[in-house]
């Protein structure tokens, strides 16, 4: 194997393993209640005191995550999946300003975006209080004497 295909492996690799660490830290946040959201902005200056190759110039890049956590919540009911939407909105916005801080605002709609990706994350914590109430309500069911 030459050195640029012991690159690429070795680049595969790493992927692979973010992605399993990523997809277990998504899956122990969901076991605990909690929905993670990350927000980042990435700042590309260019002065002509930069010292780096011609045509490039260095990026910072800043991230922020907040854990919702709903574990005080049934959402199986509505009032319980809007609060939960209502404090996911709330975490956006946080991490949306804060980034601001740091950088200037870019012209993304840095809270549009952020609902948008934890909306899917809500609506899959209320599909599964959903299923899990429906499952034990049938448990209970086929468990219950009949007459």
């Amino acid at each position: 194997m030459n050195k640029l295909d012991t690159n690429l492996h070795s680049r595969a690799l790493v992927a692979l393993l973010a992605s399993v660490a990523f997809s277990t830290a998504a899956l122990a946040a969901s076991e605990l209640g909690e929905i993670t959201i990350e927000g980042s902005r990435v700042h590309k200056e260019v002065t002509k005191s930069d010292k780096t190759p011609a045509g490039s110039a260095p990026i910072q890049e800043a991230k922020l995550t907040m854990g919702v956590t709903y574990a005080d919540l049934d959402l199986s009911l509505v009032k319980d999946g809007q609060e939960l939407q209502r404090r996911v909105d709330a975490a956006a916005k946080t991490i949306c300003t804060e980034l601001d801080k740091f950088f200037s605002p870019s012209d993304q709609n840095c809270i549009g975006e952020l609902t948008k990706q934890s909306h899917a994350k809500v609506s899959a914590a209320i599909q599964a209080a959903s299923d899990a109430r429906f499952a034990k309500a049938k448990s209970d069911e086929a468990k219950a004497p009949r007459k």
